[in-house]
């Protein structure tokens, strides 16, 4: 290896965190599922909001269904606890 950065192909992280989000809301999903989805979707919210500086305004995501829109207030306000 030469450690050059390699090029990768993949959905945008605030879609995953949006999505995952949606899903933890859905009252037919198993609730164990439903907490692991919430925990997921805080995850990577996080790392995109603190780490790679994306952020999850509506104009950003004017793309998505309302249904994922609307789960991005949940998201936008979190933050990395103690980062230095």
């Amino acid at each position: 290896f030469d450690g050059r950065p390699v090029w990768m192909a993949c959905i945008d992280p605030r879609v995953f965190a949006l999505h995952k989000m949606w899903m933890s809301k859905e009252q037919s999903r198993e609730p164990l599922k439903r907490k692991r989805d919430a925990a997921q979707a805080k995850a990577v919210a996080m790392v995109a909001n603190d780490f790679l500086d994306l952020s999850f305004s509506a104009k950003d995501l004017s793309a998505l269904p309302i249904e994922l829109v609307r789960c991005a207030k949940d998201l936008a306000a979190l933050k990395q606890p103690n980062r230095r």
